[in-house]
């Protein structure tokens, strides 16, 4: 047993293995991050499918009534007051808090990243003469009102630059 040599790495192979693993992960990290991102607007799309799915089976539970665009001024509005998704009528269908935040928001502080569209049950002053040309009188009451409800933009994320979210959108424009 005394003049059996024992195998291990050298120094040299050693520093090799360690050099290549180094070169393997800074040529690895910018694409890990890249699919992080990918992963986050996957997630972020999912939350707003959810949404948008609850929107719909609210107006079908409820006589093709819409729920409230605004945020907490009505029992039946979307969300309740400052981002309270548990006081807003769509909690029943959505009770997950993480499904009403994005994966990256701006203020991380506030619990709800997403806004629904004004047009739909909720205060539309602001709407452009060209989108009312388009889209007729609003708001829409109910889900059967919408002239073609498969093109009528619901939900976007909206991470407002003075630190808050009010949840409720206006699509304007110059007219």
């Amino acid at each position: 047993m005394a003049g059996r040599r024992q195998k291990a790495f050298t120094l040299i192979e050693l520093l090799v293995v360690i050099t290549i693993i180094a070169l393997l992960v800074t040529i690895l990290a910018p694409s890990l991050r890249q699919v992080e991102d990918i992963l986050k607007r996957v997630v972020c799309r999912s939350n707003m499918r959810q949404l948008a799915m609850a929107w719909v089976n609210y107006a079908l539970k409820n006589d093709q009534m819409l729920v409230g665009s605004n945020t907490g001024s009505s029992g039946w509005d979307w969300v309740g007051g400052w981002g309270n998704m548990k006081a807003g009528a769509l909690w029943p269908y959505v009770e997950t808090p993480k499904v009403y935040k994005c994966t990256n928001p701006m203020n991380p502080g506030y619990p709800v990243s997403y806004s629904l569209s004004a047009a739909v049950n909720g205060q539309a002053a602001g709407h452009s003469a060209t989108f009312r040309a388009i889209w007729g009188s609003l708001p829409w009451k109910t889900y059967e009102t919408i002239p073609r409800p498969s093109e009528c933009l619901t939900f976007i994320e909206e991470d407002d630059w003075r630190g808050f979210n009010m949840g409720s959108w206006v699509l304007q424009s110059k007219d």
